[in-house]
């Protein structure tokens, strides 16, 4: 996982965590057209992000999730 090369995301608190994905999907938006990906995966994803900034509350921290799904 390219958090365990980057020890120091480790240490982000979950609402800088949600910033810093903010900020990739950005940098992603920017460059889709060299990534190959699905446009109806890219419309879901956009969907998602799109709910997320109309509702930032609804999001649910990494380790939260997992402990929901009993991971």
């Amino acid at each position: 996982m390219i958090i365990d090369r980057l020890p120091e995301l480790k240490r982000l608190s979950p609402s800088e965590k949600l910033r810093l994905a903010a900020e990739l999907w950005g940098e992603i938006e920017e460059h889709q057209q060299d990534i190959n990906i699905d446009e109806a995966m890219f419309q879901l994803l956009e969907t998602r992000f799109s709910h997320y900034e109309e509702n930032p509350s609804t999001a649910v921290a990494w380790e939260d999730f997992k402990r929901r799904i009993g991971k």
